[in-house]
């Protein structure tokens, strides 16, 4: 029979494996989360957007693919 301690572990450790799925999907999905910053240049950007141009936006893809391009 399971004690206290071990329905604790058992829930933290389904959670922990959910959050992990989750935050699996969502990089492999290409959702940033939102900072506050630029996720190419690190300027100050506004909610919602995750870059503060096109340009970085479209930099940030390029490395993306570059890098794996490299890893296949």
């Amino acid at each position: 029979m399971a004690d206290f301690a071990d329905e604790s572990s058992d829930a933290t450790e389904y959670q922990l494996t959910v959050a992990i799925q989750n935050h699996a999907n969502r990089a492999r999905a290409g959702v940033r989360p939102f900072t506050g910053f630029c996720h190419y240049c690190k300027e100050a950007v506004s909610s919602p957007n995750r870059f503060c141009d096109a340009d970085c936006k479209d930099d940030q893809m390029y490395e993306e693919q570059r890098i794996t391009q490299l890893r296949v």
